[in-house]
């Protein structure tokens, strides 16, 4: 019923966006957590940044019908502003290397980034997080369950910016 409810408030949010001119802007809403919530789509990933542009806190784990192109419009919104925790993890559609590269190139302050259950990232994905330049700030990378990008080689890649920060500490 949880789900519903919040599916249902959600998907009356995006319908008004969808409609290209949101009513109203909630800029205290600072976070929220929309796991598991079957009917949220990429259109109100679109949504979320224009309602809710202060977010810092965004959890769509689960959310089965998520793209790659929700993610990126999602974190095109917000990345360079506010956002500091994204939770994608098995949004199984949308765990593709395309939005880990819109992440790494828009989010400049993320804390928190939960890909977990990403089956389809590999090398491509642990080069882009490699190259992260705004990687120093980030505090928890969650890649459970991401079989493809989890051996030595990517890991290695993954841990590049981290290491970087390492030496030029010592």
């Amino acid at each position: 019923a949880g789900h519903d409810t919040a599916d249902g408030l959600f998907s009356k949010v995006a319908a008004v966006l969808a409609a290209g001119r949101p009513r109203k802007q909630y800029p205290f809403a600072s976070r929220i957590r929309l796991r598991h919530c079957p009917r949220i789509t990429d259109v109100t990933l679109r949504t979320m940044g224009k309602v809710y542009p202060q977010l810092s806190t965004v959890n769509l784990r689960g959310c089965k019908s998520l793209t790659p192109a929700g993610v990126k419009d999602l974190v095109e919104a917000l990345g360079g502003s506010s956002l500091t925790s994204l939770d994608i993890g098995y949004c199984h559609e949308a765990l593709t290397d395309v939005p880990v590269g819109q992440i790494t190139r828009h989010c400049t302050q993320l804390a928190a980034l939960v890909l977990r259950g990403g089956k389809r990232l590999d090398k491509p994905s642990a080069t882009l997080l490699g190259s992260w330049k705004h990687a120093s700030g980030l505090r928890e990378l969650d890649l459970m369950g991401c079989v493809h990008l989890l051996n030595d080689s990517n890991l290695a890649e993954i841990a590049r910016p981290w290491q970087q920060q390492a030496d030029q500490e010592e």
